[in-house]
């Protein structure tokens, strides 16, 4: 066997193991130098390094988004339910004590603002009248401000309960009043000490048409 090693010399030998280029193997083989296989290791790991970068944007990304549909759902439980007020407040003697949004029965209602439930009426019955209101929810906010959901089909509160905003007190009915006359629709009204006012100002702007 041709001993390539002694026929080059042992330097040139060592030479070509050590060059940091791809070298030229005294036995006739093309061989990587120990540098270039530092390099190699070198570049797996930037290349692992940017690899995690891109998945930490990538996740970055997703957050984002996610943050986003967060902000949009809060935005949208802002209001008692979807969709727009379909009939408004008229203030004065046989005027509207409240607005309307008219919501297919069974629609969500969430509460607009946070507080504690001070009275439930269920099977029709109401403290006003016996069949004004239906099934409603009168929840007291911390600054004393009454928000009352009106015509609901079901209750999912209690008296005495600690209610958050955008949760889910009820759903859409015609219970009360409504019922066979105006159809399915949330019935809101705020009082400020005792009185009616226009829940306009404790609504988001897009609630009106």
């Amino acid at each position: 066997m041709l001993d390539t090693k002694h026929l080059l010399g042992h330097n040139l030998y060592l030479y070509c193991l050590n060059n940091p280029v791809n070298g030229y193997d005294p036995s006739g083989m093309w061989f990587t130098t120990p540098e270039t296989q530092a390099q190699q290791a070198l570049k797996q790991q930037i290349d692992q390094m940017m690899a995690i970068v891109n998945l930490i944007n990538a996740a970055h990304a997703l957050i984002a988004e996610a943050n986003a549909a967060v902000a949009a759902a809060k935005i949208a439980a802002s209001t008692p339910v979807p969709g727009k007020v379909t009939n408004n407040f008229v203030p004065g003697p046989g005027g509207h004590t409240g607005v309307d949004f008219a919501q297919p029965s069974g629609t969500l209602v969430r509460a607009v603002h946070s507080g504690t439930v001070t009275d439930v009426y269920t099977n029709g019955k109401s403290r006003v009248d016996d069949n004004h209101y239906g099934n409603s929810v009168w929840l007291t906010g911390f600054d004393g401000v009454i928000e009352i959901y009106g015509h609901l089909d079901q209750v999912y509160v209690q008296v005495g309960e600690d209610v958050g905003m955008y949760v889910t007190i009820g759903t859409v009915g015609n219970t009360g009043t409504v019922r066979g006359m105006t159809g399915n629709h949330l019935h809101l009204e705020v009082r400020v000490n005792g009185t009616a006012v226009n829940p306009k100002g404790y609504l988001p702007a897009r609630c009106y048409p």
